[in-house]
Order: structure tokens, then C-alpha cells, then sequence
């Protein structure tokens, strides 16, 4: 019984930790191994028009006069959708030119969520923004107090605006993409749901923590955000926007965005420093391609059940048995994750199986060092003045042969006696 003791105490302090902080950094930094095993392609409709390096060099410093990013915006006209992922807040001479180049596009147009903001956003802006807003009820949305909007005659122009700001984990990575926020309690798309929308021509629908568009079934966590399934940095279609007019866009989802560093917002990823708009390009294909990450709690729980109950039923074999043993299933469990990953896109938690097992493993492994060396007193104080070093050595080594029924065995046995040993012993002295 004191056996058990110990092994029960270290359990229940693990599963406590476990339901209280299910992710931790340790946890979601190994998880990102599955990203590298990703194989999927993304949505081949999709496209990122990418404003960086070589951008910058042939029109300037960014933000661009107006003029110029309208005239080649015009060659967005045959896309399904432009997605905008950048937002005109400050007004200039020539808002009239981008104004009309957005009224000519299927155009979704973007807004920051702040805690601060000095812009002011008067009524009609507002019932612009309400517009685009999405009659959801169910679930919990972060929220901001102020928004960064285009100003009024871009934001009149916009086919629908969305909220582009994206939520970071506690280690500062970007993870999960938002389905929703909430401005002015009212409930505000994220830049991807509202394309989505657009795209399928469908409204969206929470229940049980499952997005529903299209009938597709889209699971969320908690917080109402998706676990994003990132693709290799080399698999996304990116085209430099001043080779816009060299491609033929028709039908497809176009993300106009930033990447050059400093007028940028980077984001730190499982992947690297990536340029903000691949998360939304992500986001897309992700649903478009139902390659979302699928997250069950009841199946990390069964590992960790197993986790538990594997080295406890392996106590009683020899050590180099157990090493190897435990060995062995640990490569089976890695190796059986990750099919489940890259085949059905099922992504079990590494950080939580692993704990239990090593803990376990290490905690067995003492206790049963511990009860071998009480084990082994017990024999030498009970049988040290009755056996010989040799038989008591093997009695230490195999103490299962110490039982009162004896040992049935075939032997031969030489009976002998002294002659005259009576006589003989009767002639000498009694020492």
C-alpha cells in the first residue's frame, strides 16, 4: 500500500497542473514540431500581392500617394475578392482616386481594434461599420474600446470591413486566428470570417465551440479562436505588387498587404518572423482546404491515462526489460502522433503524454530501487547467520525461491560413514 502512495500523490499534482494550465510555453514550443511536418499545399485560389522590399524601391517610402496605389489596384477588377490588409486613416489630397479604384472591387476593407485611439469616428462611419457586424450570440469575443478605421469616403467605397487585428499566445507567437471581436457591443468579423462569407455567400454560426459555414464544422477553443495549420513559408503564392499587372487574377482571393520591415506588421510565428497578411492567407485555406487542426481533449487524456498506467504495469519486469520497453513505446507513441497529424490533421498534445511517462517512469524506477534495498536488509538480517554467502547472495538476487514448500528436484545423493567412528571419537577429547 505505501507503494501506491507516493505514485498517486505525483499523479493527482500532475492532473491538477494539467487541468489548470492545459498549454504552457514548454507545451505549445513542442507542439510546434508538427508545423514542419505539414505536406498540404495551400488553396490555389488564393494569392498575396505583397508590398515589400522591391515595392518600396520603385514607388518610395511607404504610405504611397494615393493615386498611384488606385491605378494599379485597377488590375485587381476580374479577383473574386481583394482583401485589403492595410488601413487609410489620415486623410490626404488624393482619398478621392483610392475611393473610386475600391468602389470598382469586390473590396473587404480592414480596421484596428485599440485600447487608445485620437481618431474620431463620427455616425455615419459608425452605421458604415454596423453593416459588416455578424448576429452572433454564443461565446466569448475580445474586444476593443476604439478603432482605427479608413477614413470616410475609402470606408464608404469598401464592399465590407472587418477587424484585422490578431491575438498573440503567452510566449508572444502568433497560433490561433480570431473568428470575431467585439466593438461598441457589437460583434465585428475578423478579416478572414468576413472573406469567408463573402466568398460562400453564407452567414456563420457557433455552437459548441464550432464554427459553422457552409456546413463546414470548424473546431474553435474557449477563447473562439482556430489553432492556424501554417503550410511551408516556400508553398504560398506571393507576387511582388509591382508585377500586379502581369497576372491574371480572375476568380481568385487576393490579399493586398505589407511586408517590408519597419512599415510592416511582422509577426512572429512557429515559422519565423512571417509578414502579418499570411495569417488571414492561412486562415482562408485552412477552411477553404478543411485542413484545419482538429484538437480532442478526451484523446490527450487517453495518452495520459496510458502514460500512467504503462510504467506501472511494467514494475515487476528487470530494469534493462523496462528501459527498453519504455524505449520502444515512446518512439511507437511519437511516430503514431504524428501519422495522425499529417493524415488527418488530428494534433495530439507531446508536452502532457511525455510528462506523465517520464515522471512516471523515473518515479517507478525509485520506488522500486527503494523497495529491493529494504527488501534485501530484510533477507541479510533474517538469513545472515543461517546461510552461506553464496546461497544468500542467490536468495538476494531471486527472493521468489524463499517459500515453505521447498524445491522438487532430481538429484543423486552419496550416503557415507567412518569406520570405527564410534570408537574413534570415543578416544578423543570432547573439543
Amino acid at each position: 500500500m505505501k507503494f501506491y502512495i507516493p505514485f498517486f500523490i505525483i499523479n493527482s499534482i500532475l492532473f491538477l497542473f494539467f487541468f489548470l494550465y492545459p498549454t504552457t510555453n514548454i507545451s505549445l514550443q513542442l507542439d510546434d514540431i508538427y508545423y514542419k511536418l505539414n505536406k498540404n499545399n495551400p488553396n490555389k485560389d488564393i494569392v498575396f500581392v505583397q508590398i515589400g522590399e522591391k515595392s518600396i524601391n520603385k514607388f518610395g517610402r511607404w504610405p504611397w500617394d494615393r493615386e498611384v496605389l488606385a491605378k494599379n489596384l485597377l488590375y485587381l477588377k476580374d479577383a473574386k475578392i481583394v482583401v485589403l490588409d492595410m488601413v487609410f486613416s489620415e486623410k490626404t489630397k488624393k482619398d478621392s482616386y483610392l475611393a473610386t479604384a475600391i468602389g470598382e472591387l469586390p473590396a473587404i476593407c480592414g480596421f484596428f481594434l485599440r485600447k487608445k485611439a485620437t481618431q474620431t469616428i463620427n455616425q455615419n462611419m459608425l452605421d458604415i461599420l454596423l453593416d459588416s457586424s455578424i448576429d452572433i450570440k454564443n461565446g466569448f469575443f475580445i474586444g476593443g474600446n476604439y478603432a482605427e478605421i479608413n477614413v470616410e469616403n475609402i470606408l464608404e467605397n469598401c464592399t465590407l470591413n472587418a477587424v484585422f487585428s490578431t491575438i498573440a499566445d503567452k510566449d508572444g507567437l502568433f497560433r490561433n486566428y480570431p473568428v470575431a471581436f467585439t466593438y461598441r457591443n457589437v460583434v465585428f468579423p475578423s478579416l478572414g470570417i468576413q472573406t469567408l462569407r463573402f466568398y460562400f455567400n453564407k452567414d456563420i454560426d457557433i455552437k459548441n465551440h464550432q464554427l459553422i459555414i457552409n456546413n463546414i464544422k470548424i473546431p474553435l477553443n474557449n477563447k473562439n479562436l482556430l489553432k492556424l495549420n501554417y503550410y511551408k513559408l516556400n508553398k504560398y503564392k506571393i507576387i511582388p505588387f509591382t508585377e500586379i499587372n502581369h497576372y491574371n487574377f480572375k476568380n481568385k482571393i487576393v490579399i493586398v498587404g505589407l511586408s517590408e520591415i519597419g512599415i510592416s506588421d511582422i509577426k512572429s510565428t512557429p515559422l519565423g518572423q512571417i509578414p502579418g497578411p499570411l495569417l488571414h492567407y492561412t486562415f482562408i485555406s485552412n477552411i477553404l482546404n478543411k485542413d484545419f487542426i482538429k484538437e480532442y481533449k478526451i484523446l490527450n487524456l487517453f495518452f495520459i491515462l496510458l502514460a500512467i498506467l504503462i510504467p506501472f504495469l511494467l514494475r515487476k519486469k528487470s530494469v534493462l526489460k523496462r528501459f527498453i520497453l519504455n524505449i520502444i513505446l515512446s518512439i511507437l507513441f511519437l511516430i503514431f502522433v504524428m501519422v495522425l497529424y499529417i493524415y488527418l490533421n488530428i494534433e495530439v498534445d507531446l508536452f502532457y503524454p511525455l510528462l506523465f511517462f517520464t515522471s512516471n517512469v523515473i518515479l517507478i524506477e525509485i520506488l522500486e530501487f527503494l523497495q529491493k534495498e529494504k527488501q534485501e536488509k530484510f533477507l541479510k538480517d533474517a538469513f545472515e547467520s543461517y546461510l552461506s554467502p553464496t546461497l544468500l547472495k542467490e536468495l538476494i538476487k531471486h527472493p521468489e525461491k524463499l517459500k515453505l514448500s521447498g524445491e522438487e528436484k532430481e538429484l543423486s545423493i552419496l550416503f557415507t560413514d567412518i569406520r570405527n567412528f564410534t570408537t574413534i571419537s570415543e578416544n578423543l577429547k570432547p573439543e
